[in-house]
C-alpha cells in the first residue's frame, strides 16, 4: 500500500476542490481515530480576560487561550469585518441555528453553540473532510466524503453527541445539509439524494440514481429555500466535464430541471432569494438569475469584467442572499466581494485572509459570515445595497 504524508494529502485536496487539477491516482490512507473532545468541557473566558476559551486535548483537558495566541497576524477588525472565531484555515462553515455555527478545515473544525462566545476543537475521522452541516443544537454533525474516484475518504462520517464519537455511515457521498426535523440531506453513489438522520446509513430516497444520472453526473452541492425547506435543488456536473445542470424538487416527487448545461464549470452554486428571485454561480458563464422562479434567466456580470478568462469565471466561489427587511445579495471571488445593486456589481471590501465560502447567519437583523484562511469574520449588512425587499 502506497502511503505519502498528510502535507501532500491536503495539498492535493486543496487543488482538486479548487479545480486546478483532477487527481488521477489511488491512495492509500491510514486515518488515525478522531481525538474525542467533551463538548461539556466549554468554559467562558475568565472575567476582564477576553479571548476565546477551548478544549484542547493535546493539552490534557480544557485551557484558557490568551487572546495573543489565537489573534492572526492582521487584526481582527478589518474595515467593517469582525473575526469570532479563533484563528483557522477555515474551507467551509455551517450555520445550525443564530448561535450554533460550525468552521470547517482539512478534517477539523471549531464548533460554537453561543455566537462565537465560546468555541469547542473537533477533530473528526481522516484528514481531508470539509463539508459539514450541524443541527440547530450543535449536537449532530455530518461530515461529507471526499473523493470516491480515487478513495479518498470518500465515505460519511457523522455525530450525534457534538463531536465526542464519530461514526462512519458507510455512504459514499459529498454533499451534506441539515434541513429541519434532524433530517439532514445526503447526496452521493449509488443511492443518490437521501433524507436521513444517520449520516446517509439509511434514510428516505428523494432522487434516485436514474433521475439524479449519477452513472455520468456528479452531485456538487443542495441548496434550500429558506422561506420553504420542502424546495430543493442539487446541482449536477457532468463527469467528462461538459456542463452543469440543477434538478429542483418541492417535496412532492415531482423533479424538474431548475437550470442545464450552461457551461464547463469547476464550481456552480445555486441560491434562493425571496419573491421568486432565484440565482446561479457558474464559473463556466457567471452569475444567472431569475426573476420569476426560474421560468427564465439572465445572465448579469455587469461590473464583473475583469474576472472574464478565456470565456470563462474561474474566480467565481460562492454567494450569499441575507434576506432581512431588504434583499442584500454577495458574491464571493478568489479577487474580492462584490454586492449587487440595480446598476450591477459593486466591489465589497472584504475581510483578512483568503477567502473560501459564505453563509448567513439568521435572526431579526440577520448578518453575513465568511470563512477565510484566517477564520470565521461576521459583518452587518444594513449598509449594503440591495435588490429589493425580502418579503413580496
Amino acid at each position: 500500500m502506497t502511503r505519502i504524508s498528510r502535507s501532500s494529502l491536503r495539498w492535493a485536496a486543496r487543488v482538486h476542490w479548487l479545480g486546478m487539477a483532477c487527481l488521477a491516482f489511488s491512495v492509500g490512507l491510514a486515518c488515525s481515530d478522531s481525538r474525542a473532545i467533551d463538548v461539556n468541557d466549554r468554559i467562558p473566558p475568565e472575567p476582564g480576560q477576553g479571548g476565546v476559551r477551548v478544549a484542547d486535548p493535546e493539552d490534557g483537558g480544557v485551557r484558557g487561550v490568551d487572546p495573543s495566541e489565537t489573534a492572526p497576524p492582521a487584526p481582527q477588525l478589518v474595515a467593517s469585518w469582525v473575526r469570532i472565531s479563533p484563528e483557522a484555515d477555515a474551507q467551509y462553515l455551517s450555520v445550525g441555528a443564530p448561535d450554533v455555527i460550525l468552521l470547517a478545515e482539512f478534517g477539523k473544525g471549531w464548533l460554537t453553540r453561543d455566537g462565537g462566545a465560546t468555541w469547542v476543537r473537533l477533530d473528526w475521522p481522516g484528514d481531508l473532510r470539509i463539508s459539514v452541516a450541524v443541527d440547530p443544537s450543535g449536537m449532530t454533525i455530518v461530515a461529507g466524503g471526499l473523493h470516491v474516484a480515487v478513495q479518498l475518504e470518500p465515505t460519511v462520517v457523522w455525530s450525534n453527541d457534538g463531536g465526542t464519537t464519530w461514526i462512519d455511515s458507510g455512504r459514499a457521498a459529498r454533499p451534506v445539509r441539515y434541513r429541519e426535523d434532524d433530517i439532514f440531506f445526503v447526496g452521493g453513489h449509488p443511492a443518490g439524494l437521501l433524507a436521513s438522520n444517520d449520516g446517509g446509513a439509511s434514510g428516505a430516497v428523494l432522487l434516485d440514481a436514474d433521475v439524479l444520472e449519477t452513472a455520468t453526473r456528479v452531485i456538487r452541492g443542495i441548496a434550500l429555500n429558506p422561506l420553504d425547506p420542502s424546495d430543493l435543488g442539487v446541482t449536477m456536473a457532468d463527469i467528462s466535464g461538459n456542463g452543469s445542470r440543477i434538478l429542483r424538487t418541492r417535496g412532492s416527487g415531482a423533479v424538474s430541471v431548475l437550470a442545464a448545461e450552461f457551461g464547463l464549470a469547476d464550481r456552480t452554486v445555486l441560491r434562493y432569494g425571496a419573491a421568486g428571485r432565484l440565482y446561479i454561480v457558474s464559473q463556466g458563464v457567471g452569475v444567472l438569475i431569475s426573476e420569476d422562479d426560474g421560468v427564465s434567466w439572465r445572465i448579469d456580470n455587469r461590473g464583473l469584467e475583469a474576472l472574464l478568462q478565456d470565456g470563462r469565471y474561474p474566480a467565481l466561489l460562492d454567494l450569499a442572499v441575507v434576506l432581512g427587511q431588504r434583499e442584500v445579495v454577495v458574491l464571493a471571488t478568489a479577487d474580492g466581494l462584490f454586492t449587487l445593486s440595480d446598476a450591477g456589481w459593486a466591489a465589497l471590501e472584504g475581510p483578512g485572509g483568503i477567502m473560501r465560502s459564505l453563509e448567513v447567519r439568521p435572526g431579526p437583523e440577520p448578518s453575513l459570515l465568511a470563512a477565510t484562511s484566517d477564520g470565521l469574520w461576521q459583518r452587518e449588512v444594513s449598509d449594503l445595497t440591495s435588490v429589493g425587499p425580502a418579503t413580496p
